[in-house]
């Protein structure tokens, strides 16, 4: 048991050893990798993936339409002859001749193009470039077979198939343009038009031996009915004689030997007018048809054939999820690389070792050269530092933690989305401080005015309760007791001089007021003076 945990931590500080070297490696490459240089990068097809490569695969694959489209337009005109009159060939119209060597040249400088910058073994071994090859030697012997008319005219309908092969070069460089392109938005991490066409393409490729297989056996059960057919149907001569002679239906055209059989068998798969020209008749001699065929139907075309789109459709989702399992691996293992990176790149910007940074430490590592190309290989905004500084700091500490560094770094490696809602974030953060700032004062606020509100409250009950006895002194005449609400500090409003009496005569409308009324009016002034410097 102990040797087993031995040999299994051995084992995984193998691995973390290896893993380590590896991300040391990509590490150093790092700069150069982000982004396209001069030097090509990935090979496919006999062509280095470069931005000029994959522009000359479109404008190749441009060219060889209008070659086929050409030839088409040709072999058209060539074959258009009244009856009686010969083929017309090279022999005898020159300038088409020229025209397809010439296109042949073109063709030959292209295989030479490939071959130079890949190595003309290496270039031969794509199958697609081994297709295209085989296809220019064709096209070759094609130009020599029909510098002759004889061997035009005698063996027309052998040689063609070497004239149609030139047609096939579009499709050939479109697929590999289309990979191409693929898989470089793939590297950028984006989606294409061709997604899709690539994914459905390879699950096809993928499933072709189990499509093989339900093919074989597709094959045997037809085989087998075809065999049951010929004995009950094609050699049954005495009933389907008669019948032809009625119906005009013969059936040693569906069934006079196994392999028309089995051919008849394919159509009754395929649903190719199967119940009336075919089963309808053998039911009306043979009740048995009726039964025997739908049941070979079920089997084969509503069980196999509909098994080939499942097969298909389950490739297509394996091969998708593969994909993003790898590109999930891929991404952890870029997000490890860059974590490195930025590791390294804060042990050189903390120039005091104190496990933070700061503006001057950001703007001084800036101005270096060899940091400055680290930082912009990550994504890092060089030319504005400040900005970047003030987007990390949330805390307005002037100083950048270790690890605050580094989150911000690596989310501005990611697309502009990231960068743009890392920006946010921070601001979002820096108003939710000024928000909870906000509240602070509002709550305060909210308590001074609540204890206002009690003092108003007290002041309004002291108040009513001299105006009633006021009101109780003036019904029984006595004198007010001399009132101290405003405190000590206050002037008391029984030393106010009295205001002088009118006499009757003076008198207009209603009565004034008393000199206890016009005592309490004065009080209520005051408290409403002092309310209002109180707030």
């Amino acid at each position: 048991m102990a040797d087993n945990e031995s040999d299994a931590s051995a084992q995984r500080k193998k691995e973390e050893a290896a893993e380590d070297a590896e991300i040391e490696k990509m590490a150093q490459s790092q700069a150069s990798s982000d982004k396209l240089v001069s030097e090509p990068i990935i090979f496919h097809g006999g062509v280095l993936e470069h931005d000029y490569w994959l522009l000359y695969e479109f404008c190749g694959m441009i060219a060889r339409l209008f070659i086929m489209g050409y030839v088409g337009s040709e072999a058209e005109d060539r074959f258009a002859k009244k009856p009686g009159e010969p083929y017309s060939s090279f022999h005898h119209d020159r300038t088409k001749w020229w025209v397809h060597v010439t296109f042949f040249a073109l063709f030959l400088i292209d295989i030479g193009m490939r071959s130079w910058c890949a190595g003309f073994w290496n270039h031969l071994k794509d199958e697609i470039n081994l297709l295209e090859f085989f296809i220019t030697m064709g096209s070759f012997f094609y130009l020599c077979i029909f510098l002759t008319t004889s061997l035009y005219i005698n063996a027309a309908g052998f040689w063609h198939v070497f004239g149609v092969l030139p047609m096939l070069r579009p499709w050939v460089r479109a697929t590999n343009f289309v990979i191409l392109y693929h898989k470089r938005m793939l590297q950028q991490g984006k989606t294409t038009v061709f997604t899709s066409l690539v994914l459905m393409s390879r699950g096809i490729g993928d499933s072709l031996k189990t499509l093989l297989w339900v093919f074989v056996v597709v094959f045997l059960l037809m085989y087998v009915m075809g065999i049951l057919m010929v004995l009950q149907v094609g050699q049954n001569d005495e009933e389907y004689n008669n019948y032809y002679l009625k119906t005009g239906w013969d059936h040693e055209e569906y069934f006079a030997n196994v392999l028309l059989a089995c051919f008849t068998m394919f159509q009754v798969v395929t649903r190719d007018k199967w119940s009336e020209q075919i089963t309808r008749h053998i039911g009306e001699l043979q009740p048995w048809a009726f039964i025997i065929v739908p049941c070979f139907m079920m089997v084969t075309t509503y069980g196999f054939m509909s098994m080939i789109i499942g097969i298909i459709v389950n490739s297509i989702l394996q091969l998708q999820e593969e994909n993003s399992s790898v590109q999930n691996k891929k991404d952890a293992k870029a997000k490890k690389i860059l974590i490195e990176l930025l590791k390294d790149a804060f042990a050189k910007l903390d120039e005091d070792g104190s496990g933070s940074l700061s503006l001057d430490e950001l703007k001084n590592a800036v101005e270096h050269p060899e940091l400055r190309a680290r930082l912009d290989s990550i994504g890092f905004p060089v030319d504005s530092p400040e900005d970047f500084f003030t987007m990390v700091d949330t805390d307005n500490s002037g100083e950048v933690e270790a690890d605050e560094f580094i989150i911000a770094c690596s989310r501005l490696k990611g697309p502009c989305l990231s960068r743009d809602m890392l920006d946010a974030e921070t601001q979002i953060d820096k108003l939710g401080r000024l928000l909870v700032q906000i509240e602070d004062k509002v709550l305060e606020s909210g308590e001074k005015i609540s204890k206002l509100d009690r003092i108003c409250m007290g002041v309004v009950a002291q108040a009513d309760s001299l105006m009633k006895e006021m009101h109780r002194k003036q019904k029984s005449g006595e004198m007010l007791p001399r009132p101290n609400v405003l405190g000590d500090d206050h002037v008391s409003l029984s030393h106010q001089p009295p205001s002088p009496m009118l006499d009757k005569h003076e008198l207009r409308g209603p009565l004034p007021p008393t000199l206890e009324e016009r005592r309490a009016m004065r009080t209520r002034k005051k408290l409403t003076q002092s309310s209002q410097s109180f707030l």
